[in-house]
């Protein structure tokens, strides 16, 4: 980082405290220590996990361990430290130099951007920072970006442009911990990808569900949901006759049909020809794919809230009825040191039915044929000390 002489910014390896050597490249520099903790005295920041720089004159960002939150510093003209933006549960990006119509880069405002997921996950929050005053020039909500869902952003990359009234509007490329690609403006999701099969490292097939009948209707709200549905298609369907569908009726038409045909639809078959592939993922994301077309059914981001990812994916429960889901177990580093996290989720559905810490870390996974009554399977767990753990632990396991 750069004040009025070159100076080196360091994080001790606690995380606790930044150090910073003032006029780097005297032979006696002068050295000063500030606790990360007194930058943000109204938040429960904890320890830092990295420091990176944010490409902008006096600038320096701050990962936190805890909540995967993200703050600016600025390096002032003294040398001493100040946080330019709080603790947010949020990614930090790039800086950025807003160079109003007509003028010069040489005097043109510092910003730097800053993505929020919503707390309550419905959400994302976008905001532009003028770095020398902390003002916020913009702040815009994103409705439909669930960030929390994907485990958090990872990494933001924004731009700016002159708008027609002179002013400047941003865009974002934000990236979710799941590998999940967004394109942000004007408070918009412009699109979106999965990009996290990009990185698939296991997978497994499973069963399909029996295709439902008109008496496994149970409920009668499900009843009147169902008929809603078709009275709709329906209608879109007369609406296409009569060509006057707009086109994203058209497309939910078509999607509808594609789903019902013999070959995609979401059910068991005798034959064997449609299951379900669920895979997990390098950034620790498990999905649930239909192998007629590749449409992901569900997603269930496992590596999220400071949990690593799993390194292990195997079948957990194969049920002897066909009207109880799968299971699929993960296995993966715990929260803790020497501990590993056990996750099981439905195969059908993608929800986590149990997910807990073992205190022992997991070496090697033996897989015995060895099933419980109830059609799950018994496998052993070998930790670092060589000992073997049964799991689940049931009658059979012993």
């Amino acid at each position: 980082a750069t004040s009025k002489a070159p100076c080196l910014v360091v994080l001790s390896a606690d995380g606790s405290s930044l150090m910073v050597v003032h006029d780097a490249g005297s032979a006696r520099p002068a050295v000063t220590h500030t606790l990360v903790a007194s930058l943000f005295p109204d938040a429960k920041s904890g320890p830092a996990a990295s420091l990176f720089e944010t490409e902008g004159v006096g600038l320096l960002g701050l990962r936190f361990i805890q909540g995967g939150g993200s703050a600016v510093l600025g390096l002032d003209a003294d040398g001493s430290l100040r946080a330019v933006t709080g603790m947010v549960r949020g990614v930090v990006s790039n800086a950025l130099s807003l160079v109003p119509k007509g003028g010069s880069a040489d005097g043109a405002a510092q910003a730097v951007g800053v993505v929020v997921a919503d707390e309550e996950g419905t959400g994302a929050t976008m905001k532009v920072l003028d770095t020398a005053t902390r003002r916020v020039i913009v702040e815009e909500l994103v409705p439909g970006l669930d960030l929390g869902a994907q485990g958090g952003p990872s990494l933001a990359f924004f731009s700016a442009f002159l708008k027609k009234d002179g002013g400047f509007g941003f865009r974002a490329m934000v990236m979710g911990n799941d590998a999940t690609l967004a394109l942000i403006q004007q408070g918009e999701v412009v699109w979106a990808r999965e990009e996290s099969l990009s990185g698939v490292e296991q997978a497994l097939f499973a069963d399909l569900p029996p295709e439902p009948s008109h008496s496994a209707v149970k409920d009668l709200a499900q009843m009147w949901q169902h008929l809603a549905h078709h009275l709709r298609m329906q209608m879109i369907h007369f609406k296409m006759r009569m060509k006057i569908a707009s086109a994203e009726e058209s497309a939910e038409l078509m999607r509808e049909r594609r789903s019902h045909g013999e070959k995609l639809k979401f059910a068991w078959d005798s034959q064997g020809f449609r299951k379900l592939v669920v895979v997990l993922t390098r950034a620790g994301k498990v999905l649930g794919l239909h192998n007629g077309d590749g449409r992901a059914v569900w997603a269930q981001m496992i590596a999220k809230d400071g949990v690593p990812a799993p390194h292990t994916m195997l079948e957990a429960r194969l049920p002897p009825q066909d009207d109880v889901a799968p299971e699929i177990l993960l296995i993966g580093p715990g929260l803790k040191p020497h501990t590993t996290r056990l996750t099981r989720l439905d195969a059908w559905k993608g929800t986590v039915l149990e997910s807990q810490d073992v205190p022992y870390s997991v070496q090697r996974v033996v897989q015995p044929n060895v099933w419980d009554k109830e059609g799950r399977r018994v496998v052993l767990l070998i930790d670092h000390n060589l000992r073997a753990h049964a799991f689940p632990a049931t009658p059979e396991a012993s």
